[in-house]
């Protein structure tokens, strides 16, 4: 639960004026009285100051990017040179399933469509067929899946990717890894797949954290 300042100096306010009260009514020697309150509302801001700490702290753990699995860590020798989220879409297709003897239909993944920001939610570039990171620049990358792990909040799983190709001179000129994590939402769709539905797109909003990398050698 987070600490909820206003609440506690109302407190010390409601407590400031009962004390008032009873120094009127029971004519309590006001000077002992009020070392004592103000040893009280000392000890209280200190309870007042941790109280904030641990909520920061606790904030800062959910974003705590060394929770990374271990098998979606980069190589050693490579740098984190960009930082992006992706906002978008992942698109599926109504197909027969493969690998089936009779004939089933699953939705499969067609691409994702994405624009790619940076912290202050400026657009750097995009994510598509490919799969494909594209940055403004004119510099991209596609990339293939080297490592999977579950979502733990059960969205599209992460992903370890490594650099196929590379185009460009811009800031993805150099990448060789990519990290997808901290995603939501992108599951196929829960509408029946059939005959009747086959080929229909749908595309399924989704949101990711994309790392990229660059070898400092």
């Amino acid at each position: 639960p987070s600490f909820d300042q206003s609440k506690h100096l109302s407190a010390i306010a409601f407590l400031k004026i009962a004390i008032a009260r009873q120094l009127e009514t029971n004519k309590i020697d006001k000077r002992i009285f009020m070392l004592k309150f103000s040893s009280w509302l000392k000890i209280s801001l200190i309870f007042s100051l941790s109280g904030l700490g641990l909520c920061g702290i606790a904030r800062a753990n959910v974003s705590d990017d060394s929770q990374i699995p271990e098998n979606l860590q980069v190589p050693t020798g490579q740098q984190m040179t960009l930082k992006t989220e992706g906002r978008g879409s992942q698109i599926y297709v109504c197909k027969p399933a493969e690998g089936t003897k009779e004939l089933q239909y699953e939705w499969t993944l067609k691409a994702p469509d994405a624009k790619l920001l940076d912290s202050q939610g400026k657009v750097l570039g995009k994510h598509y067929e490919g799969p494909t990171w594209e940055a403004n620049d004119g510099s991209k990358v596609t990339a293939g899946i080297e490592a999977i792990e579950s979502a733990p909040n059960g969205s599209i799983p992460w992903y370890l990717l490594k650099v196929e190709s590379s185009q460009g001179d811009g800031m993805l000129a150099n990448v060789k890894w990519i990290q997808r994590l901290h995603t939501t939402g992108g599951n196929p769709p829960t509408q029946d797949c059939d005959r009747d539905r086959q080929n229909k797109e749908i595309s399924v909003g989704y949101t990711a954290d994309y790392y990229f990398y660059s070898s400092t050698a």
